[in-house]
C-alpha cells in the first residue's frame, strides 16, 4: 500500500509549495536586493575617490566621497523599506514560498550584513587602521548578520 502525498497549502516548505515565486513580495525583495547591491558600489566608489584625493581620514574627505557615502545610507535604509514591504505583502496575500524566504535571506545579506560592513570598513575602520586589524573587524558584523539570519 502507498502513502499518498497531500500538498499542505498552508506550509510553504511542502514540496508541491516549494516552487512557487510570487510576483509582488518578489519584486520587493529584489528592490531590496537592488539597494543593497548599489549600496555597496557606492561604498567601494567613495573609497575609490578617497584614495584617488589621497585622504585618508573623514575630516578632509573630498565632496564627492560624501556624496557617494550619503547614498549608500539612502540606499541601505531604502533597502529596510523593501524589506518591511515584501514580507507584509507575503503575508497579507497569503503568499509565503519557499523561494520568497530563501531570496528574501540573500537580499538581506546583501542589504544588511555586506553594505553596511563595508561601509563600516571604509569609513570608519580603514582611514584609522595602521596595524591592520581593520580587516579582521569588520567581517564581525557580517557574521553576526548571517548568524542572526539563521533564525
Amino acid at each position: 500500500m502507498s502513502a499518498r502525498h497531500h500538498p499542505d497549502p498552508e506550509n510553504p516548505y511542502d514540496v508541491a509549495q516549494a516552487s512557487r515565486i510570487y510576483f509582488l513580495p518578489n519584486l520587493m525583495t529584489a528592490g531590496n536586493l537592488c539597494c543593497g547591491f548599489v549600496a555597496v558600489i557606492f561604498c567601494i566608489k567613495a573609497s575609490y575617490e578617497m584614495r584617488l584625493a589621497g585622504t585618508s581620514t573623514a575630516i578632509d574627505m573630498p565632496p564627492l566621497a560624501i556624496s557617494y557615502y550619503k547614498w549608500a545610507v539612502a540606499l541601505i535604509l531604502g533597502a529596510a523599506g523593501f524589506d518591511t514591504l515584501d514580507g507584509r505583502l507575503a503575508r497579507m496575500g497569503g503568499r509565503e514560498s519557499l523561494f520568497g524566504a530563501e531570496f528574501d535571506s540573500l537580499a538581506d545579506v546583501v542589504s544588511f550584513g555586506i553594505a553596511p560592513a563595508l561601509l563600516v570598513f571604509f569609513l570608519i575602520l580603514s582611514p584609522r587602521s595602521e596595524e591592520h586589524t581593520s580587516e579582521l573587524q569588520s567581517p564581525m558584523y557580517l557574521v553576526c548578520r548571517l548568524l542572526l539570519e539563521k533564525k
